[in-house]
């Protein structure tokens, strides 16, 4: 489904034919894992540990998925290749998203992606993804820049029985700022996040358990954000045991702290644990549920009011229902803790469903809505907001190997302080091949 409110971050490339056009929302999704429920490329999160565990894992199985059943793969003795490519253009009202007297503009995207993979040996391989591109502003050239999609990456599987080791690197540069609910009056927010480390999986058939180490590199691209320049360690622990064929159930842990290059913000320490199930309901239903408890510990900035530690509950409810044949409902919800952008802390509660609809073999249809309401609070004047929107587009193939869409997305915030209100609506039409 089509992120509400970032034309950015669209990574997917819809080609016409049923079977490849599922293929294609696959790589969108997959491009855009590692933000995936939403943690994007520029925050930490209380669960940070857990969340990108969880979403490497997702984006995994569906580059592996695409790859292998994509038309457009190219074979060089073990090696497979994919190329893909995207144009964009977007009308945009509100390119600051500012409360008054916005600035408008045509936002032209030029974005191509390679997908690569090579087996080393019958279950080791090496895997290699990249996509980016770079927007150009028609009336507003200031704003000009390129970026590099989340997903993009470098990683090795090595399968030594019983374990599993993934080696991996992701990367990705973006500067949207409507990919965070806190941030307002900007063009450009956002900059160069890196992600590395492994993970190590024991597979006991009905039970696995995982252990995972992760740096996460932070820069800014921008001189008003520098104060979220900063360096995290990433730890997370997890054992999933089968109930039942169609019942999962496990416990997990991550453990993440975090330190700031400059001192506006306050280095600190998260620590998180709690319980999932995954149930499978039917064929055609399924639920994904998370609870589990927070800690944040501050450490004290001189000349600065020290701020308390904080203790927060965190629960995320995902459900897909396929209505029918082609009709696919999701509906993820939950509440999570992070780390805010103007202040120490953001608590932030969520709902974003979205129904997908495949129709004739070579188009889809999608609406989504999205609602959000936080508080952001420290040391400084905290901010209470809630934002919503909603989206609708439609993405069909026009060739063999070429696709088109249009979408629509309208996002609206409102806030305790007037000057952090915005409206703003997009219209995009893109050109995939």
């Amino acid at each position: 489904m089509r992120d509400l409110v970032s034309t950015e971050a669209e990574g997917s490339v819809r080609k016409p034919g049923g079977r490849r056009l599922k293929v294609d929302v696959a790589w969108g999704r997959a491009l855009t894992g590692l933000t995936i429920a939403s943690f994007v490329c520029c925050r930490v999160e209380a669960q940070e540990a857990l969340k990108f565990s969880l979403a490497g894992e997702s984006a995994a199985r569906l580059r592996r998925l695409a790859l292998e059943q994509s038309t457009a793969t190219t074979h060089w003795g073990n090696l497979q290749v994919s190329l893909h490519g995207r144009l964009f253009n977007e009308l945009n009202d509100n390119i600051t998203l500012v409360p008054e007297r916005p600035l408008s503009d045509l936002i032209l995207r030029a974005q191509a992606g390679i997908e690569a993979r090579l087996p080393v040996s019958t279950r080791n391989q090496l895997e290699f993804s990249l996509s980016g591109g770079y927007a150009k502003y028609v009336q507003h050239p200031e704003f000009d820049r390129p970026y590099l999609l989340p997903g993009s990456r470098v990683g090795f599987d090595l399968f030594l029985t019983p374990f599993r080791i993934t080696f991996e690197d992701s990367f990705s540069y973006q500067q949207d700022p409507a990919e965070r609910a806190v941030v307002t009056g900007t063009a450009k927010f956002g900059g160069l996040q890196n992600l590395a480390g492994l993970t190590i999986l024991h597979d006991a058939n009905r039970i696995k358990t995982s252990v995972g180490y992760h740096h996460l590199l932070f820069l800014s691209s921008t001189a008003d954000f520098r104060h979220l320049d900063r360096g995290s360690h990433l730890i997370v622990g997890r054992v999933d045991g089968e109930v039942y064929p169609t019942l999962n159930a496990g416990v997990e842990t991550g453990i993440t702290p975090t330190g700031y290059r400059h001192s506006f913000l306050r280095d600190n320490l998260s620590i998180s644990g709690g319980a999932f199930v995954r149930w499978t309901a039917s064929r055609h239903s399924s639920l994904e549920a998370r609870v589990g408890m927070v800690a944040f510990h501050y450490a004290s900035i001189p000349g600065q009011p020290r701020s308390s530690d904080v203790t927060s509950t965190y629960f995320s409810i995902d459900t897909r229902h396929r209505l029918r044949k082609h009709i696919e409902l999701h509906i993820p919800t939950g509440r999570e803790s992070t780390l805010g952008v103007n202040n120490d802390q953001l608590d932030l509660w969520y709902a974003r469903p979205e129904l997908d609809w495949t129709y004739r073999a070579r188009g889809s249809l999608q609406v989504g809505l999205q609602y959000e309401r936080g508080q952001e609070q420290g040391t400084r004047k905290g901010e209470k907001f809630d934002r919503w929107g909603i989206s609708c587009g439609s993405s069909w193939g026009v060739a063999k190997h070429v696709s088109a869409g249009l979408h629509y997305a309208f996002m609206a915030r409102s806030s305790e302080a007037a000057s952090r209100a915005y409206a703003n609506h997009r219209l995009t039409f893109d050109l995939g091949f």
